[in-house]
């Protein structure tokens, strides 16, 4: 669990944080994080990874907190779920 955190939620902060200073340098720029559908999907004939879906939703925090961190400041921010 701990290694699928470090490696997944952890690891997508750390990189967005870093990244935080080019947009405000430059006219755009974008952050991507991808998530798994296997965060919302837990059902007998569908394979359950329990701590990567747990790192995934993680990560589906984390960009909508950076969503509302981005408003106001003119920089274009989107959140996207896709569910099957």
């Amino acid at each position: 669990m701990d290694y699928a955190y470090r490696g997944i939620s952890a690891g997508f902060c750390q990189m967005a944080t870093a990244a935080m200073p080019h947009p405000e340098k430059s006219s755009h720029g974008r952050v991507v994080a991808i998530s798994s559908l296997n965060v919302h999907t837990f059902r007998n004939d569908f394979p359950v990874f329990p701590a990567s879906a747990a790192a995934k939703a993680g990560i589906e925090a984390l960009a909508r907190a950076l969503a509302v961190q981005l408003s106001g400041t003119g920089k274009t921010r989107s959140t996207w779920l896709l569910r099957g």
